[in-house]
Protein backbone atom coordinates (compact mmCIF):
# COMPACT_ATOMS: atom_id res chain seq x y z
CA UNK A 1 0.00 0.00 0.00
CA UNK A 2 1.11 3.42 -0.73
CA UNK A 3 0.49 6.28 1.54
CA UNK A 4 1.49 10.30 1.12
CA UNK A 5 1.70 11.80 4.72
CA UNK A 6 1.57 15.69 4.66
CA UNK A 7 2.90 17.97 7.64
CA UNK A 8 3.34 21.10 7.87
CA UNK A 9 3.76 21.16 11.33
CA UNK A 10 4.64 18.67 14.38
CA UNK A 11 7.20 17.17 12.64
CA UNK A 12 8.53 15.06 15.83
CA UNK A 13 5.21 13.52 15.43
CA UNK A 14 5.09 13.35 11.83
CA UNK A 15 8.27 12.08 11.77
CA UNK A 16 7.99 9.17 14.09
CA UNK A 17 4.59 7.97 12.89
CA UNK A 18 6.07 8.03 9.31
CA UNK A 19 8.61 5.74 10.43
CA UNK A 20 6.52 3.83 11.76
CA UNK A 21 3.99 3.10 8.64
CA UNK A 22 6.89 2.90 6.33
CA UNK A 23 7.51 -0.42 8.06
CA UNK A 24 4.38 -2.18 6.66
CA UNK A 25 3.66 0.52 3.75
CA UNK A 26 5.67 2.53 1.39
CA UNK A 27 5.36 6.13 2.51
CA UNK A 28 6.22 9.40 1.00
CA UNK A 29 5.88 12.00 3.94
CA UNK A 30 5.83 15.03 2.74
CA UNK A 31 7.15 18.34 4.94
CA UNK A 32 8.45 21.72 5.03
CA UNK A 33 12.25 20.84 4.65
CA UNK A 34 13.12 23.68 7.18
CA UNK A 35 11.64 21.29 10.04
CA UNK A 36 12.42 17.58 8.24
CA UNK A 37 16.33 18.50 7.75
CA UNK A 38 17.60 17.51 11.16
CA UNK A 39 15.49 13.65 10.71
CA UNK A 40 16.74 12.83 7.51
CA UNK A 41 19.99 11.63 8.78
CA UNK A 42 17.43 8.54 10.58
CA UNK A 43 15.23 8.25 7.94
CA UNK A 44 14.08 4.47 7.73
CA UNK A 45 14.28 2.10 4.41
CA UNK A 46 10.96 2.43 2.93
CA UNK A 47 10.53 5.96 3.76
CA UNK A 48 10.55 8.97 1.77
CA UNK A 49 10.82 11.93 1.75
CA UNK A 50 11.08 14.58 -0.92
CA UNK A 51 13.15 18.39 -0.20
CA UNK A 52 10.25 20.21 -0.24
CA UNK A 53 10.94 24.37 -0.16
CA UNK A 54 6.93 24.78 2.03
CA UNK A 55 6.35 28.38 1.93
CA UNK A 56 5.30 29.77 5.32
CA UNK A 57 1.38 30.43 5.58
CA UNK A 58 1.74 34.08 4.62
CA UNK A 59 4.42 33.95 1.52
CA UNK A 60 3.07 34.63 -2.06
CA UNK A 61 5.01 31.25 -3.36
CA UNK A 62 2.18 29.46 -1.63
CA UNK A 63 0.25 30.29 -5.01
CA UNK A 64 2.59 28.27 -7.08
CA UNK A 65 3.13 25.33 -4.32
CA UNK A 66 -0.20 24.49 -5.06
CA UNK A 67 0.53 23.13 -7.79
CA UNK A 68 3.98 21.23 -6.79
CA UNK A 69 1.88 19.76 -4.05
CA UNK A 70 -0.55 18.42 -6.67
CA UNK A 71 2.29 16.98 -8.74
CA UNK A 72 3.37 15.42 -6.13
CA UNK A 73 0.21 13.69 -5.29
CA UNK A 74 -0.36 12.70 -8.65
CA UNK A 75 3.34 11.45 -9.24
CA UNK A 76 3.44 9.21 -6.27
CA UNK A 77 0.05 8.01 -6.95
CA UNK A 78 -0.94 7.25 -3.35
CA UNK A 79 -3.82 4.73 -2.06
CA UNK A 80 -4.31 6.83 0.75
CA UNK A 81 -3.55 10.92 1.55
CA UNK A 82 -3.24 11.25 5.13
CA UNK A 83 -2.75 14.83 7.32
CA UNK A 84 -0.81 13.66 9.97
CA UNK A 85 -0.21 17.33 11.53
CA UNK A 86 -2.80 19.16 13.77
CA UNK A 87 -3.22 21.63 10.76
CA UNK A 88 -2.72 22.49 7.31
CA UNK A 89 -2.81 25.69 5.40
CA UNK A 90 -2.79 26.80 1.67
CA UNK A 91 -1.79 22.96 0.47
CA UNK A 92 -5.63 22.24 1.70
CA UNK A 93 -6.78 23.71 -1.31
CA UNK A 94 -4.98 21.10 -3.61
CA UNK A 95 -6.54 18.41 -1.87
CA UNK A 96 -10.03 18.25 -3.84
CA UNK A 97 -8.43 17.48 -7.05
CA UNK A 98 -6.51 14.58 -5.66
CA UNK A 99 -8.18 12.14 -7.43
CA UNK A 100 -10.38 8.83 -6.36
CA UNK A 101 -7.87 8.73 -3.50
CA UNK A 102 -9.59 8.50 0.38
CA UNK A 103 -8.51 11.62 2.82
CA UNK A 104 -7.54 10.58 6.12
CA UNK A 105 -6.90 13.26 9.28
CA UNK A 106 -5.59 12.60 12.30
CA UNK A 107 -7.17 15.40 14.92
CA UNK A 108 -4.58 15.63 17.70
CA UNK A 109 -6.78 18.03 19.79
CA UNK A 110 -10.33 17.69 18.99
CA UNK A 111 -10.52 20.97 20.87
CA UNK A 112 -8.54 24.30 20.50
CA UNK A 113 -6.17 24.47 23.62
CA UNK A 114 -6.77 27.89 25.80
CA UNK A 115 -3.45 30.27 25.13
CA UNK A 116 -2.37 28.10 22.09
CA UNK A 117 -1.46 31.04 19.89
CA UNK A 118 0.60 28.63 17.70
CA UNK A 119 -2.76 26.49 16.66
CA UNK A 120 -4.97 29.90 16.76
CA UNK A 121 -2.65 31.39 13.61
CA UNK A 122 -4.30 28.89 11.36
CA UNK A 123 -7.37 30.57 9.83
CA UNK A 124 -10.23 27.90 10.77
CA UNK A 125 -11.74 28.15 7.57
CA UNK A 126 -8.76 25.68 6.62
CA UNK A 127 -9.81 23.72 9.16
CA UNK A 128 -13.30 23.31 8.15
CA UNK A 129 -12.38 22.52 4.55
CA UNK A 130 -9.86 19.47 5.24
CA UNK A 131 -12.53 18.21 8.09
CA UNK A 132 -15.31 18.23 5.68
CA UNK A 133 -12.90 16.52 2.71
CA UNK A 134 -11.88 13.54 5.42
CA UNK A 135 -13.07 10.29 4.32
CA UNK A 136 -12.17 9.11 7.95
CA UNK A 137 -10.25 10.68 11.02
CA UNK A 138 -7.97 9.32 13.64
CA UNK A 139 -7.17 10.19 17.13
CA UNK A 140 -5.67 8.84 20.19
CA UNK A 141 -7.89 7.45 22.67
CA UNK A 142 -11.70 6.31 22.51
CA UNK A 143 -13.11 10.22 24.41
CA UNK A 144 -11.02 11.65 21.91
CA UNK A 145 -13.05 9.37 19.54
CA UNK A 146 -16.50 10.28 21.23
CA UNK A 147 -15.67 14.27 21.39
CA UNK A 148 -14.77 13.98 17.81
CA UNK A 149 -17.96 12.55 16.05
CA UNK A 150 -19.96 15.19 18.26
CA UNK A 151 -18.02 18.13 17.51
CA UNK A 152 -17.22 17.02 13.84
CA UNK A 153 -20.41 15.21 13.46
CA UNK A 154 -19.18 12.31 12.26
CA UNK A 155 -20.47 8.76 12.08
CA UNK A 156 -18.63 6.08 14.47
CA UNK A 157 -17.68 4.21 11.78
CA UNK A 158 -15.41 7.30 10.53
CA UNK A 159 -13.71 8.24 13.49
CA UNK A 160 -10.55 5.41 14.32
CA UNK A 161 -8.83 5.15 17.66
CA UNK A 162 -4.85 4.80 17.00
CA UNK A 163 -2.38 5.28 20.10
CA UNK A 164 0.19 7.94 19.84
CA UNK A 165 3.56 6.36 18.80
CA UNK A 166 6.24 6.41 21.46
CA UNK A 167 9.07 8.63 20.19
CA UNK A 168 11.68 6.49 20.36
CA UNK A 169 14.67 8.69 18.60
CA UNK A 170 15.35 10.44 21.72
CA UNK A 171 16.63 7.32 23.01
CA UNK A 172 18.66 7.07 19.87
CA UNK A 173 19.94 10.76 20.58
CA UNK A 174 20.65 10.25 24.28
CA UNK A 175 22.70 7.00 23.78
CA UNK A 176 25.15 9.12 21.60
CA UNK A 177 25.57 12.40 24.02
CA UNK A 178 27.50 12.66 27.30
CA UNK A 179 24.69 12.55 29.73
CA UNK A 180 24.28 16.19 31.80
CA UNK A 181 26.16 15.43 35.07
CA UNK A 182 24.10 13.94 37.99
CA UNK A 183 23.63 15.79 40.65
CA UNK A 184 22.52 15.13 44.10
CA UNK A 185 19.08 16.20 43.44
CA UNK A 186 15.96 15.19 42.46
CA UNK A 187 15.34 16.35 38.83
CA UNK A 188 11.81 17.35 37.90
CA UNK A 189 10.87 18.41 34.21
CA UNK A 190 8.26 20.50 32.32
CA UNK A 191 9.22 20.53 29.09
CA UNK A 192 7.63 21.22 25.48
CA UNK A 193 5.56 24.44 24.27
CA UNK A 194 4.96 26.94 27.61
CA UNK A 195 1.30 28.08 27.14
CA UNK A 196 -1.39 28.40 29.41
CA UNK A 197 -3.06 25.22 28.92
CA UNK A 198 -0.18 23.49 30.29
CA UNK A 199 -0.55 24.55 33.88
CA UNK A 200 2.63 26.00 34.46
CA UNK A 201 1.85 28.25 37.11
CA UNK A 202 0.45 24.98 39.36
CA UNK A 203 3.57 22.87 39.47
CA UNK A 204 5.62 26.31 40.85
CA UNK A 205 3.52 26.47 43.84
CA UNK A 206 3.73 22.87 43.97
CA UNK A 207 7.65 23.30 43.60
CA UNK A 208 7.71 26.15 46.32
CA UNK A 209 5.60 23.93 48.34
CA UNK A 210 7.96 20.86 47.99
CA UNK A 211 11.22 22.88 48.56
CA UNK A 212 11.24 22.38 52.31
CA UNK A 213 10.64 18.38 52.33
CA UNK A 214 13.08 17.77 49.42
CA UNK A 215 15.88 20.18 49.88
CA UNK A 216 17.64 18.58 46.45
CA UNK A 217 14.73 19.51 44.61
CA UNK A 218 14.85 21.24 40.78
CA UNK A 219 12.55 21.81 38.64
CA UNK A 220 13.66 22.10 34.96
CA UNK A 221 11.08 23.94 32.60
CA UNK A 222 12.25 24.07 29.10
CA UNK A 223 10.37 25.22 26.21
CA UNK A 224 9.46 28.25 24.32
CA UNK A 225 5.47 29.75 24.28
CA UNK A 226 3.89 33.09 25.35
CA UNK A 227 2.84 31.79 29.21
CA UNK A 228 6.55 32.60 30.35
CA UNK A 229 6.48 36.17 31.40
CA UNK A 230 3.24 35.55 33.40
CA UNK A 231 4.64 32.27 35.04
CA UNK A 232 8.24 33.78 35.74
CA UNK A 233 6.71 35.96 37.77
CA UNK A 234 5.10 34.08 40.19
CA UNK A 235 8.71 32.38 41.22
CA UNK A 236 9.44 32.93 44.66
CA UNK A 237 12.54 30.85 45.15
CA UNK A 238 14.65 31.10 41.92
CA UNK A 239 17.16 28.59 43.12
CA UNK A 240 14.95 26.10 43.04
CA UNK A 241 14.50 26.56 39.01
CA UNK A 242 16.30 25.85 35.91
CA UNK A 243 14.38 27.55 33.42
CA UNK A 244 15.76 27.52 29.83
CA UNK A 245 13.32 29.73 27.35
CA UNK A 246 13.51 29.13 24.31
CA UNK A 247 13.74 26.63 21.37
CA UNK A 248 15.43 23.41 22.82
CA UNK A 249 17.44 21.19 20.35
CA UNK A 250 16.51 17.61 20.17
CA UNK A 251 19.87 16.25 21.79
CA UNK A 252 19.69 18.80 24.57
CA UNK A 253 16.22 17.38 25.00
CA UNK A 254 17.23 14.38 25.07
CA UNK A 255 19.89 14.97 27.98
CA UNK A 256 17.08 16.74 30.09
CA UNK A 257 15.12 13.99 30.04
CA UNK A 258 18.06 11.45 31.11
CA UNK A 259 18.75 14.07 34.04
CA UNK A 260 15.20 13.71 35.22
CA UNK A 261 13.93 11.55 37.65
CA UNK A 262 10.08 12.50 36.91
CA UNK A 263 8.54 13.91 34.10
CA UNK A 264 5.89 16.94 34.95
CA UNK A 265 2.36 17.81 33.33
CA UNK A 266 0.26 19.89 35.33
CA UNK A 267 -2.15 20.67 32.88
CA UNK A 268 -5.13 21.99 32.79
CA UNK A 269 -6.30 21.08 29.77
CA UNK A 270 -4.78 18.53 27.12
CA UNK A 271 -5.80 15.64 24.59
CA UNK A 272 -2.90 13.79 24.56
CA UNK A 273 0.69 14.42 24.26
CA UNK A 274 4.16 13.72 23.05
CA UNK A 275 5.87 14.79 25.85
CA UNK A 276 4.17 11.40 27.31
CA UNK A 277 5.60 9.18 24.21
CA UNK A 278 9.20 10.71 25.11
CA UNK A 279 8.89 10.39 29.21
CA UNK A 280 7.44 6.15 28.41
CA UNK A 281 10.33 5.78 25.74
CA UNK A 282 13.27 7.00 28.26
CA UNK A 283 11.74 4.91 30.66
CA UNK A 284 10.90 8.08 33.19
CA UNK A 285 7.93 7.88 35.61
CA UNK A 286 5.43 10.99 34.94
CA UNK A 287 2.74 12.97 36.81
CA UNK A 288 0.50 14.45 35.39
CA UNK A 289 -2.78 15.84 35.56
CA UNK A 290 -6.66 14.01 34.64
CA UNK A 291 -7.33 15.78 31.05
CA UNK A 292 -7.25 14.49 27.83
CA UNK A 293 -6.17 10.76 27.54
CA UNK A 294 -3.91 11.03 30.47
CA UNK A 295 -5.72 8.97 32.71
CA UNK A 296 -5.74 6.24 30.04
CA UNK A 297 -2.52 6.29 29.20
CA UNK A 298 -0.65 7.22 32.70
CA UNK A 299 -2.74 5.02 35.23
CA UNK A 300 -4.46 2.50 32.70
CA UNK A 301 -3.72 -1.23 33.26
CA UNK A 302 -0.04 -0.92 33.91
CA UNK A 303 0.36 2.55 35.77
CA UNK A 304 3.35 4.60 34.11
CA UNK A 305 2.73 7.64 36.62
CA UNK A 306 0.88 9.11 39.05
CA UNK A 307 -2.76 11.45 38.70
CA UNK A 308 -3.65 14.33 39.88
CA UNK A 309 -6.69 16.78 39.69
CA UNK A 310 -5.61 19.46 37.27
CA UNK A 311 -5.17 23.04 39.05
CA UNK A 312 -4.41 21.46 42.52
CA UNK A 313 -0.99 22.14 44.19
CA UNK A 314 -1.08 20.66 46.73
CA UNK A 315 -1.99 17.14 45.29
CA UNK A 316 1.06 17.70 42.83
CA UNK A 317 3.24 18.17 45.15
CA UNK A 318 2.11 15.73 47.15
CA UNK A 319 2.46 13.14 44.47
CA UNK A 320 5.88 14.20 43.28
CA UNK A 321 6.57 13.63 47.24
CA UNK A 322 5.86 10.05 47.06
CA UNK A 323 7.80 9.19 44.00
CA UNK A 324 10.82 11.20 45.66
CA UNK A 325 10.31 9.25 48.77
CA UNK A 326 10.30 5.79 47.11
CA UNK A 327 12.80 5.62 44.56
CA UNK A 328 11.71 1.74 43.71
CA UNK A 329 8.25 2.89 42.75
CA UNK A 330 9.73 5.47 40.14
CA UNK A 331 11.67 2.49 39.05
CA UNK A 332 8.21 0.38 38.49
CA UNK A 333 6.31 3.24 36.91
CA UNK A 334 9.24 4.22 34.06
CA UNK A 335 9.60 0.37 33.46
CA UNK A 336 6.08 0.54 32.78
CA UNK A 337 5.95 3.30 30.36
CA UNK A 338 8.76 1.45 28.25
CA UNK A 339 6.70 -1.75 28.00
CA UNK A 340 3.87 0.75 26.96
CA UNK A 341 6.41 2.13 24.54
CA UNK A 342 7.99 -1.02 23.14
CA UNK A 343 4.45 -2.79 23.32
CA UNK A 344 1.07 -1.40 22.15
CA UNK A 345 2.67 2.29 21.08
CA UNK A 346 5.81 1.04 19.81
CA UNK A 347 6.40 2.21 16.03
CA UNK A 348 5.71 -1.47 14.84
CA UNK A 349 2.33 -2.04 16.63
CA UNK A 350 1.26 1.65 16.24
CA UNK A 351 2.31 1.07 11.88
CA UNK A 352 0.52 -1.81 11.79
CA UNK A 353 -2.41 -0.83 13.35
CA UNK A 354 -2.70 2.20 10.91
CA UNK A 355 -2.10 -0.39 8.04
CA UNK A 356 -5.30 -1.87 9.04
CA UNK A 357 -7.09 1.13 9.43
CA UNK A 358 -5.78 2.11 5.91
CA UNK A 359 -7.31 -0.75 4.41
CA UNK A 360 -10.55 0.08 6.21
CA UNK A 361 -10.77 3.44 4.84
CA UNK A 362 -10.19 2.50 1.46
CA UNK A 363 -12.54 -0.70 1.39
CA UNK A 364 -15.26 1.67 2.44
CA UNK A 365 -14.28 4.52 0.18
CA UNK A 366 -14.46 2.22 -2.64
CA UNK A 367 -17.79 0.54 -1.31
CA UNK A 368 -19.08 4.23 -1.80
CA UNK A 369 -18.55 4.99 -5.21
Amino acid sequence: MRVLLLAESMIDYAFAFASAVAGPCDVLLAAPDRLLGPYRPDLPPGLQAPVLEWPRPRSPRNAPFLGEMLGLIRRWRPDVVHVVSQSMTWPTLALPLRGRVPLVETVHDVQPHPGDAESARTPEIFNRLLRAQADAMIVHSEDLRTAAMARFRKPERQVYVLPHVALTRYVRLAANQAPLPKEDRFDVLFFGRVYAYKGLEHLIAAAERLAPQVPGLRVTVAGAGSDWDRCRALIRTPGLFDLRDGFIPDQAAAALFTRADVIALPYVEASQSGVIGIATAMGKAVVATRVGDFAQTVDGAEPCGLITPPADPAALADALARLHADPDLRMRLGAAGLKQAQGARSPAAVGAQAETIYRAVLEAFKGSA
